[in-house]
């Protein structure tokens, strides 16, 4: 009869494990979409700021420059 319970604890105990693996895994994986729609929602922002001084628009002039400038400064001040 020891035998069988021992199993039984053994059963249980492996079973628990992967379960536990199984939901670590999902956290983890959750963990890493919310991180990455942080990030790209950061990046929409930033790309939205710094659309002026693109390679395919005018120069910017000394108003257009301090215009971005002072909006960069906003934007990383509010993130942090």
């Amino acid at each position: 009869m020891a035998d069988v319970a021992d199993w039984a604890s053994v059963v249980v105990t492996l079973t628990l494990g992967v379960a536990g693996f199984a939901v670590a895994g999902n956290i983890g994986r959750d963990v890493k979409i919310r991180l990455s729609e942080r990030r790209l929602a950061s990046y929409e922002r930033l790309w939205v700021l710094m659309r002026a001084a693109t390679p395919y628009a005018d120069p910017l002039n000394e108003q257009g420059r301090s215009v971005t400038t002072r909006s960069l400064h906003r934007l990383v001040l509010r993130e942090r």
